[in-house]
């Protein structure tokens, strides 16, 4: 879809622009995760949501809010 295209190239620019351990990575992935999710894409989603989490305690710590948005 458009959708996870985007979400790609949203990647490929962090990547480029920072790294893939930046938090707008976590971001760009909790996005991606929602769109797997809205695609009954259960399996993708769950990946990238782990992903986007590992990102977040990596930079935050595990009890950090936004831990919370990942977790929902």
């Amino acid at each position: 879809s458009q959708a996870i295209t985007v979400c790609e190239k949203a990647k490929q620019i962090i990547n480029y622009v920072h790294d893939s351990e930046h938090l707008t990575m976590a971001d760009v992935l909790i996005n991606l995760g929602l769109v797997y999710q809205a695609q009954s894409l259960y399996s993708k989603a769950v990946e990238v949501f782990e992903e986007a989490k590992r990102i977040k305690i990596a930079i935050h710590g595990s009890e950090h809010h936004s831990i919370a948005d990942v977790l929902n």
